[in-house]
């Protein structure tokens, strides 16, 4: 929804449908709660004009495999936002063009499915990332950032340019 200018908002419905409740019976977290865990990650940033391309092999009725959206986090920070519909561990490019041939830190917040399990039938069997490690990367002089995405996912990607002298040789 972030992506449509006309939406001002949204919330999450959850009439206590098994694949949307928030809590369960005895009140543990469910994917639902999980995945806006993950995106309440970096929420903070001003939304961008984003464009997403997926080939739509997934099979999910929505017609593709992967949305995304980003956001500004001031002059040395990106965040993005994104789902995988695909039952399988997808590569995907985030192109920006501020961090060409720059030294950023990168953390990957998710909520994923296990292989070959639709988004949509995960149940139990799933994994939450919630303290990621920060990783060190230099981004391509294209300015194409490569970021794998787990298989039923919700993603998000935390980029911060590295201040010069600090970090990357």
């Amino acid at each position: 929804m972030a992506q449509i200018p006309q939406v001002q908002g949204t919330c999450v419905q959850a009439l206590n449908g098994v694949g949307r409740q928030v809590f369960d019976s005895d009140l543990r977290p469910r994917p639902v709660f999980w995945a806006m865990r993950v995106l309440n990650f970096g929420h903070s940033g001003s939304v961008m004009s984003t464009k997403t391309e997926s080939a739509g092999s997934s099979g999910y009725q929505g017609g593709y495999d992967v949305r995304a959206v980003a956001l500004a986090d001031g002059p040395d920070g990106l965040v993005v936002w994104a789902v995988n519909r695909a039952t399988k561990k997808t590569v995907t490019d985030i192109v920006y063009d501020r961090f060409k041939g720059q030294a950023v830190e990168m953390k990957h917040y998710y909520l994923a499915g296990k292989t070959g399990i639709d988004a949509d039938a995960i149940g139990d069997d799933y994994s939450v990332a919630l303290e990621p490690p920060p990783q060190a990367l230099r981004i391509p002089d294209n300015g194409v950032m490569q970021v794998t995405l787990p298989p039923s996912s919700v993603s998000t990607f935390i980029f911060r340019k590295k201040q010069a002298g600090i970090g990357h040789k």
